[in-house]
């Protein structure tokens, strides 16, 4: 997988800071100014370190605000001890119980649509960075309800957060 030169180091985060507060945009340049840079950190809060439970975030995260997605994801977590839960996990879960979380049906089967792949082998997720772009795409959009955006943002994620 391509990775993005430089997305841990100082400098690119200057980079888009500066971009952002020298944007034109008024209100952008307040927020920016007055917030600051983002650290690691900081870029990085609520969001799972592993390549499968930033797919799940992806999926949870669907079409709804920033709010909603934190706080349902939140709940999911929080039925596996403050963790994405395992594929497996998410293929046994009661309907009900990921209901009771905030999930629509539609979402749940989505979900279970990765885990089955990852757990059955069908997405390798610890190969993904061997692969170019367009497999890495390929092999997310084949997971029913991740499209090429998803795929997209999967991609620039892991790259802004690679070793």
């Amino acid at each position: 997988m391509t990775t993005e030169a430089g997305a841990k180091d100082p400098a690119f985060l200057d980079a888009g800071f500066l971009f952002l507060r020298e944007s034109g945009d008024s209100v952008m340049a307040a927020l920016v100014e007055r917030i600051g840079p983002l650290d690691h950190a900081a870029r990085r809060r609520g969001r799972p370190d592993d390549a499968y439970g930033s797919l799940v975030r992806t999926i949870v995260g669907q079409q709804l605000s920033t709010k909603a997605a934190r706080t349902i994801y939140a709940r999911l977590v929080a039925l596996f001890e403050d963790r994405p839960p395992a594929p497996v996990e998410l293929l046994i879960a009661e309907d009900e119980t990921l209901r009771g979380v905030g999930l629509s049906r539609q979402k749940i089967a989505y979900l279970r649509d990765l885990a089955a792949r990852v757990h059955d082998g069908k997405l390798e997720l610890d190969t993904l960075h061997e692969l170019s772009d367009e497999e890495v795409s390929d092999n997310i959009t084949g997971v029913k309800g991740l499209g090429r955006w998803s795929a997209d943002t999967f991609k620039s994620i892991t790259a802004a957060y690679a070793g």
